[in-house]
């Protein structure tokens, strides 16, 4: 019971130790971060601008079963959806 405790007040010291050298590394960049207003006002003018046709640029999507897995996806099924749109390419 003893060693369980010694462990977990050395990892606790272990952490506290890290989160203050981190902090004492961060403040420093802290005091350069300066946040002011914008020059100019936010629109919605973007969303009324045309779009380009994108002649010979193929769609393309790069379909990888790790970053699948990772997402906790089903790997078939997500790859029958991404199937089901109208890619030009698929990696």
């Amino acid at each position: 019971m003893q060693k369980t405790e010694k462990n977990s007040w050395k990892t606790l010291s272990t952490i506290a130790l890290g989160v203050g050298a981190a902090s004492l590394v961060t403040i420093p960049l802290a005091f350069e971060v300066r946040l002011k207003q914008a020059t100019q006002p936010l629109t919605d003018a973007w969303q009324h601008l045309p779009i380009e046709p994108r002649r010979s640029t193929l769609l393309g999507v790069s379909y990888r079963s790790p970053q699948v897995a990772v997402l906790g996806l089903d790997a078939r099924a997500t790859l029958q959806t991404l199937l089901a749109y109208p890619f030009q390419l698929i990696r």
